[in-house]
Parts: C-alpha cells; sequence; structure tokens
C-alpha cells in the first residue's frame, strides 16, 4: 500500500489539497465507492474542502485504474483534527482495504503522533510520502495574487506526485 500525507499547521489548506487529490482521481475516471462526512451523511466529493470548520470535510472510497490499467483502490479523508476522527478513520480503513491511502495530518502535536502510531505509519517505510504544506503570510492587496499561486502550484505537485511512482494513477 502507498500512503500520501498531507501535512501542516491548521489552516494551511490540507482539506483543500486533499480534495485537490480526490478531484484529480475523479478526474481520471476514478468512481466514488463511497463517500460521507463526519456525521456520517452521504455526499459528494467537494471541488474545494473549508475544513472542518466548514462541515465539508469528506472520508471517501474510489476506485479506479492505474497508468498500467490495473485496478486500484483509494481511501481518501480531509480531516484528521482530533482522536475520535483518527480512530473512525482507522476503522473505516481497516475495513475497507486499499491500495492508495491519502489523508490529512497536523505538523506537531498528540494528534500526529497518534495517527503515525495508530495507523503504523512512519518515513522510513517506503510507500510513505508526505507533502508539507505552509501558511501564507502576506496581509495586503498581493494576498489573493500570492493564494492563487498557491493553490496552483500545491495542486500542481499533488498531480504530479499521484502521476508519478508510487502512485501512478
Amino acid at each position: 500500500m502507498n500512503v500520501l500525507l498531507i501535512g501542516g499547521a491548521p489552516n494551511t489548506g490540507k482539506s483543500n489539497a486533499v480534495a485537490m487529490c480526490a478531484n484529480y482521481l475523479l478526474n481520471r475516471n476514478f468512481n466514488v465507492l463511497e463517500c460521507q462526512n463526519y456525521d456520517g451523511k452521504q455526499k459528494i466529493v467537494p471541488k474545494i474542502a473549508t475544513g472542518s470548520n466548514g462541515s465539508k470535510d469528506f472520508l471517501a472510497r474510489l476506485e479506479g485504474l492505474d497508468k498500467n490499467y490495473k485496478k486500484v483502490s483509494v481511501v481518501i479523508t480531509s480531516a484528521s483534527d482530533t482522536v475520535g476522527i483518527i480512530d473512525a478513520n482507522f476503522n473505516y480503513f481497516h475495513n475497507s482495504p486499499c491500495n492508495i491511502y491519502i489523508s490529512s495530518i497536523r505538523d506537531i502535536g498528540p494528534e500526529r503522533a497518534y495517527l503515525l502510531q495508530k495507523f503504523g505509519f512512519s518515513k522510513e517505510l517506503n510507500g510513505v510520502i508526505e507533502f508539507p504544506l505552509a501558511k501564507m503570510s502576506r496581509k495586503n492587496a498581493n494576498w489573493y495574487t500570492a493564494k492563487a499561486w498557491y493553490d496552483a502550484t500545491v495542486q500542481n505537485m499533488l498531480e504530479h506526485i499521484l502521476n508519478s511512482k508510487p502512485f501512478e494513477v
């Protein structure tokens, strides 16, 4: 199994980046087998996630073909903010075997340590890649221009990662 963790501090765009990954896969003809938010309601994968405060965080299972035309199952989640959410993600992950797991992860703190321990992930494991996000500090009119550049660059890099080894989707 290959793992992509999208890490960063709160409000750095982790949920949005996970949604970018999901939508990249959907644009590559992956199908949504299941998708839910964290109160159990069925929903579609959001085009842009707004984070836990915006209640657009999601947990989904997608299926499609990789670049070698092999069937691939992907479990993807945009939230990892609390022990309860991490436990829910782990239970879903444990009961839904997949080839690729994509999740947000905090940059520091007990939630990060708990997620890594619970899933048994480490950077030393082959197939675990972590993509870091940072906060934008611009405070003037240039913020919108910089934010558009930042989002486009993050999306481009995530698509490159998913298109390359070990994912190749």
